[in-house]
């Protein structure tokens, strides 16, 4: 800022000055330079050469070239120039009286310290202190201790940040000259609507997207609210003490599925920092448990159901980040009172293990940071197979009430125990083949699957395939349908009653026949009449099928694993049964 020049003198000094004039300049700094351009980053090493699978074509194959610098940084902008006080020069007439009631009046010399915020100690030297003096500052007054004529303190009282007039006041209300301090701002506590309560050792948890209450002292009018050093919108200082702001996720915040860590300050318009706190914004975690309807068999990433929810999620929470760590695989078993353990191979080759139970101790973040599990699991307990052969006699009542029932109950217990604060949407299974079918599509499957004598499969069950057969097998999969959902839906209101609130929650998919596979409208991959598969991941799927060591009719069971299995209507219709839920 400019400086004022306050000029007190006799009449006849004063028109010795405006008779012959003087020269004064009280204009602000100019302004200063903005910072130096950031220098680029170097360009990031190529790619090393790709694995081998299989015939990759003509080569040789190289590796990828560096990438280019990064592009330079601009010079910071200039700052604001320096202002101009308001009547910067003035003369004031006096007479020895006044010269003398001057010199008798209280006079501030020293203050220490220059900078401190609301709160702190602040002391005066100075003289002609008396014991009743009392510090104003900015006109408020503060609580004041006078040690002797020349020493006094005082409690710096909560006002705006910035430059405050600091005088001294007496009984008589005879003021000092004026001094000056910088309340600094100080950010003390943070609150949300909706926020939890924390332990003392834990880091504020909030959510981007929604105002946030910040706590402090010093806050003024055009107060900065930074975190991660980048702009929040909607700055509104409602006293000194609290400000609110819309919290918006940086787009340099560390990735952190628990909770992300970033920090915040607050900055005055003449660059004052304020003192830096840690925050964590708050996540969607969730997680993917179950078999291969879970893990999304033979479709891309960006087509599996879980994507789609995960997507509507981040959509319907600002820009909240969502997480999902996706343990489910093809083939999966529940696996109740099965200790049996194997390593996990790629998700789309068929494999009991990691068992859905193994699954829920694999995942290795906080587990009371996930927010929702989605899962399904008993059908590969059963064995598809066994629902889709006609000759195969097995009762479906009890192997369905064992593994619908009873196992899922016992998945549930362990999840809703190792995930004390996850929703849990549990989906169902649906009829894969019904009446409205392809009868001979059907025998190709069923052929690929092992269930009929053919070429592709070398199938272990023989028997002539008819309309009684194919009536027979529709039946079996309305019965799966129907009660897996039964007892799954038992199984879920179970659990939910012993922890006395539901959390956890049923999705049916409810294809219904028009949509089974080998339909006109299918919602499932099917098979074609040369035994290829429908989905468009086979070739990707045959590698992790060789690379799993899969042989003879495992591998042929494999290669063709799409079939039975929701395509990206049916992940569709998955999604849509569980959005309600969310």
């Amino acid at each position: 800022m400019g400086g004022r020049l306050s000029l007190y003198a006799p009449q006849t000094v004063l028109q010795q000055y405006l008779r012959g004039g003087f020269d004064i300049q009280t204009v602000g700094g100019a302004a200063g330079a903005g910072g130096l351009a950031g220098v680029p980053g170097s360009g990031g090493a190529g790619g090393a050469v790709g694995d081998s699978k299989g015939s990759c074509g003509p080569g040789p194959r190289k590796a990828g070239q560096p990438g280019a610098p990064g592009a330079p940084g601009y010079q910071g902008p200039y700052g604001r120039p320096g202002g101009v006080l308001p009547n910067p020069v003035s003369f004031y007439d006096i007479d020895p009286r006044d010269f003398i009631i001057k010199m008798l009046e209280p006079a501030i010399i020293h203050v220490s310290p220059l900078y401190a915020k609301s709160g702190e100690q602040i002391t005066l030297e100075g003289k002609r202190f008396t014991p009743s003096d009392k510090v104003l500052v900015n006109g408020v007054e503060a609580a004041t201790t006078v040690v002797s004529s020349t020493l006094l303190q005082f409690t710096l009282p909560a006002l705006p940040g910035g430059s405050r007039t600091i005088q001294v006041r007496q009984e008589d209300a005879t003021l000092s000259n004026r001094a000056s301090v910088y309340v600094m701002p100080q950010l003390t506590d943070i609150e949300q609507e909706g926020m939890e309560a924390r332990k003392p050792e834990e880091l504020p948890r909030v959510k981007p997207g929604m105002k946030v209450s910040l706590k402090g002292s010093g806050f003024a009018e055009g107060t900065l609210v930074l975190v991660n050093d980048h702009e929040m919108p909607d700055v509104r200082v409602i006293s000194s003490t609290q400000l609110e702001f819309t919290l918006v996720r940086p787009s340099d915040t560390e990735l952190n599925a628990s909770g992300e860590r970033v920090t915040l300050k607050v900055r005055f318009t003449d660059g004052t920092i304020s003192n830096m706190m840690q925050l964590e914004l708050d996540t969607y975690h969730m997680l993917v448990i179950g078999d291969s309807v879970s893990w999304g068999q033979g479709m891309q990433e960006h087509e599996k159901y879980y994507s789609l929810v995960g997507a509507a999620i981040q959509a319907n929470n600002g820009n909240l980040k969502q997480y999902t760590s996706v343990l489910a695989h093809s083939g999966a078993t529940i696996g109740d009172g099965d200790t049996k353990t194997a390593a996990p191979v790629d998700g789309e080759v068929p494999t009991s293990y990691p068992t859905i139970l193994q699954q829920c101790d694999l995942f290795t973040g906080r587990k009371d940071k996930v927010d929702l599990v989605l899962m399904d699991g008993g059908m590969n307990d059963v064995d598809v197979r066994t629902v889709l052969n006609p000759f195969d006699f097995t009762d479906l009542d009890e192997l369905f009430e064992k593994h619908f029932n009873q196992s899922m109950y016992t998945l549930l217990n362990k999840v809703t125990t190792d995930y004390p604060r996850a929703k849990v949407i549990v989906t169902g299974y649906y009829a894969p083949i019904s009446r409205k079918s392809d009868l001979a599509a059907v025998e190709a499957l069923l052929i690929a699957l092992g269930i009929l004598i053919g070429g592709v499969g070398g199938g272990g069950v023989g028997g002539v395939f008819g309309l009684a057969q194919f009536e027979a097998i529709c039946q079996r999969c309305e019965k799966l349908e129907r009660d897996s959902k039964l007892y799954l839906q038992q199984a879920v209101d179970r659990r939910n009653q012993e922890l006395g609130a539901q959390r956890i929650f049923f999705a049916d998919p409810a294809f219904g026949p028009d949509h089974a596979a080998l339909t006109d409208d299918p919602y499932l991959f099917g098979i074609n009449l040369d035994f290829s598969p429908q989905d468009y991941i086979a070739g990707e799927r045959l590698v992790s099928c060789t690379e799993a060591g899969c042989t003879g009719q495992t591998m042929e069971i494999c290669k063709r694993a799409s079939m039975g299995h929701p395509n990206p209507k049916g992940a569709q219709a998955y999604a849509n049964a569980i959005m309600p839920f969310l």
